[in-house]
């Protein structure tokens, strides 16, 4: 008896428009824009308990959600990262100009080139969380509470040490 393809062995068995490639182009795309599982089950035309198994079952669906949760994470560290150390833009303005006697008009455009200021919160933040305790604005804290921890650290003896202390 032939065993029943599951969606996702029809997605690797198609060639066209349903071929896996193209699913998986799908899943990752609407993931990098937010969209949630339900809204992709919807987009795929699949019950969300299923495609909840499915993803169980081949471990290729979930690597494509991850895919695009990596992409989104790169791309709010990258655009982060532009925020806290400033950055070069060049904004653009397009416009026809009229002339009085007539002739074609003639495309202007107008570049400027700007800079946006370092943004210190956005450092600091930058910072801390990629080196940890030596940035952080609670590094006095830190520092004293470990002192404190250290200072109080209790010394305990095994019960086995106790015994050879009473022979």
């Amino acid at each position: 008896m032939k065993k029943k393809m599951d969606a996702f062995e029809k997605w690797q068995a198609s060639t066209g428009v349903d071929s896996w490639p193209k699913v998986r182009e799908l899943i990752v795309d609407l993931s990098k824009k937010g969209y949630t599982q339900y809204q992709i089950c919807e987009r795929l035309h699949l019950e969300q308990a299923y495609f909840s198994r499915l993803k169980k079952k081949h471990p290729e669906i979930e690597e494509a959600f991850k895919d695009a949760d990596d992409y989104v994470l790169d791309a709010a560290f990258t655009a982060l990262y532009k925020v806290a150390m400033g950055s070069t833009y060049v904004t653009e303005d397009t416009w026809l100009e009229d002339k009085q006697d007539g002739s074609k008009p003639k495309k202007k455009v107008h570049r400027v080139k700007r800079e946006s200021e370092p943004n210190l919160n956005a450092l600091i933040y930058l910072l801390t969380q990629r080196f940890g305790r030596q940035f952080s604005d609670k590094r006095e804290e830190l520092e004293l509470a470990e002192k404190k921890l250290e200072a109080t650290k209790e010394e305990w003896k095994n019960a086995s040490d106790n015994s050879d202390e009473e022979d």
